[in-house]
């Protein structure tokens, strides 16, 4: 009966994750920062074109946050313009609408769930919107706990929705009620640039929140904290997002610390192994029971269970994978797409794109990806043979 029982507890866990960021279906959208799932994997299968067609451009405001799309619309945010909330079609590059909230940094992407966008702007009071996403009405705004270390960087850690709240990398984690912007917990403490992930402890949700100079791990209901990691990088950028392999978590960055995978299986994290060197932005992600990472100077897949190399493609940028192809994008715009395997990673496909500074995370949707640069240059490109497989 134990067994069965923690059976029933791990299926329902699952299906509130599966609740929150949905089911990847045919027609794949990209509502969430790092896509459906929040962990930069998807799905879909992708039946790569010979030859990327770039469908349109446009302009937005300049900053490092990625695009979020619904309902055949594109999301995102930036810094220093009026009009630095904007929603375009997705299909044409049209503007629909935008709004303006700063005045300073606007690095976070925003996220789309129940007809509303909720963004993280990050100036020297600290902000959660909240914006209907027909038509940019502003729902409600709250101010966010000032930091409580110095801050070099602002706030780019994107919203996490969680059933009817939406959680956030400010001051020590805060979750608000999707609908009103009414409190549900909050904490003081020094955030970091990462956006929260949520994670199984013990048969109920938990979130992971990378702070300015710890990782804390909290009760995604309540709150209370279960364990912290101390975690101080130089001038507190902890922005990679922590990966969950099972029972094991890992955490990449730069600045001064090397990655490091750790054990969860008892009352504390413990070190299983550490990288010799790490990236500064670039999320991971785990497929196929191997963790995949920009580590060493390129990107590398990975034994979690021993940190030993199975292959390493040289480079930088972020990753995503769709369905069994991963997508390269390098810090000058430049796309790579090939099948994955444990064995290596072959480009069939390679294009240039916005160029420019590219350190925004990719997106992809109904077959089109989707290159934003530091500039706020965006361009759309079909790269799979239909628009929905």
């Amino acid at each position: 009966m134990r067994v069965c029982f923690r059976l029933f507890v791990a299926c329902s866990i699952l299906a509130a994750c599966t609740a929150t960021f949905g089911q990847d279906s045919a027609e794949t959208e990209w509502p969430f920062y790092r896509g459906p799932n929040g962990d930069g994997t998807v799905r879909q299968r992708l039946r790569l074109v010979r030859d990327a067609r770039e469908l349109w451009t446009a302009s937005v405001a300049k900053g490092w946050s990625s695009m979020t799309i619904k309902d055949g619309r594109l999301y995102t945010f930036g810094t220093g313009r009026q009009d630095n909330v904007v929603c375009l079609d997705a299909n044409t590059g049209r503007q629909i609408w935008t709004q303006t909230v700063g005045p300073w940094q606007g690095d976070a992407t925003p996220v789309v769930a129940g007809g509303r966008v909720f963004v993280l702007s990050a100036n020297d009071k600290p902000t959660a919107y909240c914006f209907d996403a027909r038509d940019g009405r502003k729902l409600w705004e709250r101010p966010m706990p000032k930091p409580m270390g110095e801050r070099h960087y602002g706030h780019a850690g994107s919203p996490l929705v969680f059933k009817d709240t939406v959680i956030l990398n400010a001051g020590g984690g805060v979750a608000l009620k999707q609908a009103t912007g009414e409190i549900v917990w909050e904490h003081t403490g020094f955030p970091g640039l990462a956006t929260p992930v949520l994670f199984d402890h013990e048969g109920k949700p938990a979130v992971a929140l990378f702070g300015g100079d710890k990782l804390i791990a909290r009760d995604a209901s309540t709150g209370r904290i279960i364990w912290s990691i101390p975690w101080k990088t130089d001038l507190a950028v902890n922005a990679c997002n922590p990966v969950f392999i099972g029972k094991r978590m890992f955490v990449c960055s730069n600045y001064g610390l090397r990655p490091v995978m750790y054990d969860l299986s008892g009352d504390s994290p413990r070190k299983v192994w550490q990288a010799d060197s790490g990236h500064a932005y670039a999320s991971g992600f785990a497929h196929g029971g191997r963790l995949y990472a920009f580590l060493g100077g390129g990107f590398t897949c990975l034994d979690p269970a021993t940190g030993e190399p199975h292959w390493r493609s040289g480079g930088d940028g972020s990753a995503l994978l769709i369905g069994e192809h991963l997508v390269r994008v390098n810090s000058r715009g430049q796309v790579e797409i090939g099948r994955l395997t444990q064995q290596r990673f072959t480009p069939d496909l390679r294009f240039d794109t916005v160029g420019g500074q590219v350190w925004n995370a990719p997106a992809y949707a109904n077959g089109r990806l989707y290159i934003r640069n530091k500039a706020g240059n965006i361009a759309c490109y079909q790269i799979s043979q239909t628009a929905s497989n």
